[in-house]
């Protein structure tokens, strides 16, 4: 087990290298304002909302069918402050199809020679295979696996399944008690790091559960999950739990420590802007103020930022499984708190193991 770690934290590493080597294939000739009316048709179905602003900001350029490649999205991610080890790992494990791939059904989750893309206009779950064959009405090929994309647990804000508008969906999920309050020093309401906390432990129990680590219904049970199907394997009580929490605390933990603002202007506690969320959950864009590098507003980060965001919210009820194990890694024991890219990221591949031990997928045509 230790060694099949190594060879996907190489690989990683290995990604990252040859990314940095590659010059950006963005068209020179893009003005912004092109760029960004062109992304603007197809960003509301990107289901990330930071994904989406990323391709409004042109740190990712889709090709026409809306795929990108491993090293685009390592460039990207690393646009945003994202360490090099960090913006491996993620893709690594989330950019794994070939070429010729055409409905993402051979997830490769490995180095391998040659370009691995994924599409990011099909990731929702109206542009499943399951539904929609072969052709979604965007003219975009329908998605074998959407479950490869999808979090275990996750809002809906993003995802018009269920109806309603991006507008109303953000209202119903940050109106919700406790993730919204006025604190001293802001304009507006904010969101602290308790209120996302409170945010996750809702959706932990009601959110929509349609990714490959998802556990079923509102008990979370293994029986008769996406998680029972992808992955059976993780039939112990400790690897379904980890499977099923880490990935939700882990992207909103990484969008807190990018886009956090500093607790200076807040009376001790950091936040994130009602209208910065909005911004990027419904209108597919950054911060207003935010910009690429700039200093002492948004900062590096990587697997250590994440993972302190990840462990402060221990006890919330908003995965206290992967919680109360991320905080073991920061004591002297184990990583300790001034740990390495490296270390943080052997540390997560041991918690995420059994992820690895099976290779299941929906098959199309």
């Amino acid at each position: 087990m230790k060694s099949s770690r190594v060879v996907l934290l190489l690989a990683a590493q290995l990604l990252a290298a040859s990314a940095l080597r590659r010059s950006s294939s963005k068209d020179k000739g893009d003005t912004t304002f092109i760029r960004r009316r062109r992304a603007k048709l197809h960003t509301q179905n990107i289901a990330c909302p930071v994904i989406a602003s990323m391709v409004t900001r042109g740190l990712l350029s889709p090709d026409s069918s809306g795929r990108v490649d491993q090293m685009g999205i390592i460039r990207g991610l690393m646009g945003l402050g994202n360490t090099q080890e960090m913006s491996g790992f993620q893709a690594l494990g989330i950019v794994g199809f070939k070429s010729d791939d055409t409905y993402q059904v051979n997830r490769i989750r490995q180095s391998t020679p040659g370009a691995l893309f994924f599409n990011l206009y099909n990731w929702n779950a109206q542009d499943s295979c399951t539904y929609q064959a072969p052709e979604l009405a965007t003219k975009v090929k329908c998605n074998a696996n959407i479950e490869f994309q999808q979090h275990a647990f996750s809002t809906e804000i993003r995802d018009p399944k269920n109806g309603g508008t991006p507008e109303s969906r953000f209202e119903d999920y940050f109106s919700r008690s406790g993730v919204l309050k006025t604190i001293p020093g802001v304009s507006g309401k904010a969101m602290t790091l308790g209120g996302m906390a409170n945010l996750l432990a809702e959706i932990r129990v009601t959110g929509d559960k349609s990714g490959e680590n998802s556990l079923k219904g509102r008990y979370n049970d293994f029986k008769g999950s996406l998680m029972e199907f992808f992955h059976p394997s993780a039939y112990r009580k400790d690897d379904y739990v980890s499977l099923s929490q880490w990935q939700a605390l882990g992207a909103w933990g990484a969008m807190w420590a990018a886009f956090a603002r500093s607790p200076a202007t807040s009376g001790g506690e950091a936040y994130m802007k009602e209208s910065d969320l909005k911004r990027m959950f419904v209108d597919s864009d950054f911060p207003s103020d935010w910009s690429p590098g700039q200093p002492g507003l948004f900062r590096q980060w990587g697997f250590r930022e994440t993972f302190r965001v990840v462990a402060d919210m221990d006890g919330s009820g908003a995965g206290d499984h992967w919680t109360q194990l991320v905080k073991g890694w920061f004591s002297p024991s184990q990583v300790g708190s001034n740990g390495t890219e490296t270390q943080y990221q052997m540390a997560i591949l041991g918690g995420i193991h059994a992820g690895n031990l099976d290779n299941k997928h929906r098959t199309y045509p």
